[in-house]
């Protein structure tokens, strides 16, 4: 990628609080509330980011991550999203009797959801999903192919379903 294929980012109705160091790829899409990024961030190709994102400084999100931050995302500094990372901050309960298509209608629908964030230095391996409503502790790694379930403590390095 050339360095013309990342370009300032401006969108209207957008609360964009951004540093003149912030790099958004001209290819990802954000569809976001509220974007607030520190210095030297940088937004790959391929990114889809909506609802409410704020991230630390020097904060990567690499190619073909998604974050559905609808009820709230928050990176700490220094840290990255792996290729193809999903960060949900919502999903079906499936728990509750309801119907988990579209296809029924949204009053047929039930969700559960609540904010992520994640502490300082922070890597979440490639194609990791984390699931809503959780917190991360600083400097965690956590493994390519896992599923983030529940919290989890700073300083640790988890794979798998820890």
């Amino acid at each position: 990628m050339s360095g013309r294929d990342f370009e300032p980012a401006y969108l209207s109705g957008v609360n964009w609080g951004l540093s003149a160091t912030v790099q958004v790829h001209r290819l990802a899409n954000i569809a976001c509330t509220e974007f607030i990024a520190g210095e030297n961030c940088r937004i790959d190709a391929f990114v889809t980011l909506t609802g409410s994102i704020r991230l630390g400084a020097n904060c990567h999100i690499s190619t073909g991550s998604v974050v559905i931050g609808g009820h709230g995302f928050e990176m700490g500094d220094g840290c990255a999203l792996s290729p193809g990372v999903k960060v949900f901050t919502a999903t079906d309960d499936m728990d509750s009797g309801y119907l988990a298509s579209f296809s029924g209608g949204l009053e047929h629908r039930a969700y559960k959801g609540g904010p992520v964030k994640f502490g300082k230095y922070v890597v979440i391996g490639a194609n990791s999903v984390v699931l809503p409503k959780l917190e991360i502790g600083d400097e965690v790694q956590v493994g390519a192919l896992s599923l983030v379930n529940r919290s989890l403590e700073g300083h640790g390095i988890y794979a798998g379903v820890p």
